[in-house]
């Protein structure tokens, strides 16, 4: 069972059942076509998946939201070759429309029938679903934090990101990077991806981890540590995920207030992972949440597709980030921008 997360199955197939002792044969089309079924689900908004502490698509938003314009939905599609300009919109309401990713409905039971069976059974779900990965803090080593090992460096990535994503950060004694020696690594399997960063993250210090006492300059190397850990999802390694069709990344932690004080991710750093990403990838779909959130809003009254295509800066001299992340989708694909000028859902 992957270790990504995923919508699970309520449904569990109970007249699907082996009998015992003996191993079912399917012609493969005939099991292609059952397994994909089994995992065929109703697909999910992607903003339900990358903030979902933002509450985006779950309610709706209010004719204060609205006029105060805390809410915005920015979506550009590229042109497809031969046309230049592509099309530009944006909301400050998020209604019907929904930004759709598939999500499977994951059978514990089907997916251990047989050998064969399970390869494809596998092969379909990391193939044509959406792999939710969560920055958390629940497999923190508490006490046992040492501010100068470096394979708890990477604590807040769970074993799931280690397993599956292949990072650029990674240094080459990382424990558990033995992904090196698979024959088909996983992230090659995979074609739609997510990376949530919760907004309790954003206060994480290395004094929530470890006791009081420790030399000053031990805390500091974690605090500095953890800082940068907040960001490992721009850290992924683009060149060697260049089968994904979709990527849907929170990146709050830019424009949060946190970063702004501690400043633990650069406007450079992330131009420099846009450029990366725009050499390795040709996506369907790239949805960003919090690049322009909270005080680096920035208005696209009077933009236009052209001016999106053309112009390295919007207002306030701040970058424009679709034309950077452009070259990372093909023709017809699109670039989703979601942001929010306040964490606080409920306006009164």
């Amino acid at each position: 069972m992957p270790e990504a997360n995923s919508v699970r199955s309520t449904d569990v197939r109970d007249s699907y059942q082996q009998p015992a002792g003996v191993t079912p044969y399917l012609p493969p089309e005939l099991m292609s076509m059952v397994i994909s079924q089994s995992l065929a689900a109703p697909p999910m908004c992607v903003f339900r998946l990358v903030v979902p502490d933002w509450d985006v698509c779950g309610r709706k938003i209010t004719e204060l939201e609205k006029f105060l314009e805390i809410n915005r939905v920015v979506t550009y599609t590229k042109g497809l070759p031969g046309y230049q300009v592509g099309t530009l919109n944006y909301r400050f309401e998020h209604n019907n429309d929904h930004v759709l990713t598939p999500i499977a409905n994951f059978d514990d039971n089907m997916s251990l029938l047989n050998a064969h069976f399970s390869s494809e059974y596998h092969r379909q779900f990391y193939r044509g679903h959406t792999h939710v990965f969560v920055l958390g803090v629940d497999d923190l080593e508490g006490e046992n934090i040492n501010a100068y090992d470096w394979g708890n460096l990477v604590s807040l990535r769970k074993k799931s990101m280690r397993t599956i994503l292949p990072f650029d950060d990674e240094p080459t004694d990382n424990v558990d990077n033995n992904r090196s020696e698979r024959e088909l690594p996983l992230w090659d399997q995979l074609r739609h991806i997510t990376v949530h960063c919760p907004l309790n993250i954003m206060q994480l210090t290395a004094e929530d981890f470890i006791s009081a006492g420790h030399d000053p300059e031990a805390i500091e190397a974690l605090n500095y540590s953890l800082d940068l850990e907040k960001t490992f999802h721009l850290w992924l390694s683009w060149s060697k995920l260049q089968n994904l069709e979709s990527v849907f990344l929170d990146l709050r932690i830019y424009s949060h207030d946190f970063n702004t004080a501690q400043r633990c991710l650069s406007k450079a750093q992330i131009i420099e992972r846009a450029r990366e990403m725009g050499r390795h990838l040709q996506l369907k779909t790239l949805v960003l949440a919090g690049l322009q959130s909270y005080s680096f809003h920035t208005s696209y009254r009077g933009v236009s597709a052209s001016d999106i295509e053309q112009c390295d800066t919007l207002f306030d001299n701040e970058p424009n980030w679709i034309k950077l992340f452009r070259p990372a989708i093909r023709g017809g694909g699109k670039i989703v921008l979601v942001d929010r000028l306040t964490d606080q859902n409920e306006l009164t």
